[in-house]
């Protein structure tokens, strides 16, 4: 009897050790998905130096830290996967704190506020959008689920507003 119930310590403290062990295991490799799969931010100053020889969009966006449409643009559309491969195949993207006192742009010596004020940003979530060559297209304010935002960026990157509106582009497909 003594021997059954050690034989069942060493059966059940396997077990512990086997779930414990697949858990570490499945949690780290699951982090690492999460690190291979976001947005590249990269710096103002080498976005608009990088874009045009890489033939890239640019992507501006701005954010404050108290809004709330900010926080779920970044927790669920950037997080999308989707936007992602359309972001880091297609564009450079920039994030910017429109509140802040950080130069972003060592060139212009510019930080969020100014850049904020320079693009005329009322609002937050903001986005502005760039060709390759550095050219101004439009900007988008306000938030954007993961599916609105692909349609956006599919506008723009198959240069169609070059020949509709968004508004004509939405309703062909």
């Amino acid at each position: 009897m003594n021997k059954a119930r050690n034989n069942l310590k060493i059966i059940l403290l396997v077990t512990i050790l086997f779930s414990i062990s697949l858990f570490l295991s499945m949690k780290m490799n699951g982090d690492s998905q999460k690190n291979n799969s976001s947005i590249n931010w990269v710096s103002y100053d080498d976005a608009f130096a990088n874009s045009q020889k890489n033939n890239k969009f640019i992507m501006l966006y701005f954010y404050t830290d108290w809004c709330s449409y900010c926080k779920k643009m970044s927790s669920s559309t950037f997080t999308d996967k989707k936007v992602i491969a359309i972001l880091t195949e297609n564009y450079f993207s920039i994030k910017i704190n429109a509140e802040s006192k950080e130069i972003f742009s060592l060139k212009a010596k510019k930080n969020g506020m100014a850049l904020a004020q320079y693009y005329r940003v009322s609002g937050f979530p903001t986005l502005i959008f760039f060709e390759p060559t550095g050219k101004l297209l439009f900007n988008v304010p306000g938030y954007m689920d993961a599916d609105y935002f692909v349609k956006v960026l599919d506008y723009i990157r198959g240069a169609y507003y070059k020949s509709m509106s968004f508004e004509q582009y939405s309703k062909r497909k």
